[in-house]
């Protein structure tokens, strides 16, 4: 009996924290864009991992790294390679409910 109410419940504590949290965080510049208004430029390397350049509509560079957020969906950084962008997106469907998606950011160049 109390495994079944540990398994209902602990998913339910763990989502209102991660709520609290999301909520009282600082957001960071690239979550006022769409993804769509964003284009991933290039891909840096050094000792404390892998980093991205992403440009916005008017031109101004961002730099980002796994976990940082980007886009209006709450999109957290997944991953990044030479080519592309994975971001963990979090929206809400028509009947109210939250999921997750994966979407990405390609490497574009003029």
């Amino acid at each position: 009996m109390h495994r079944l109410r540990l398994r209902i419940l602990l998913p339910l504590l763990m989502l209102m924290a991660s709520s609290w949290a999301e909520a009282s965080r600082t957001r960071e510049a690239l979550e006022q864009f769409d993804l769509e208004s964003l284009r991933f430029w290039n891909m840096y390397q050094d000792k404390c991992g892998l980093y991205a350049t992403i440009l916005d509509s008017k031109g101004y560079a961002y730099y980002v790294r796994r976990g940082m957020y980007v886009g209006r969906n709450f999109g957290i950084v997944a991953k990044i390679s030479k080519d592309r962008i994975l971001l963990r997106e979090l929206y809400q469907k028509a009947d109210g409910i939250w999921e997750e998606r994966d979407a990405f950011m390609k490497r574009r160049k003029p």
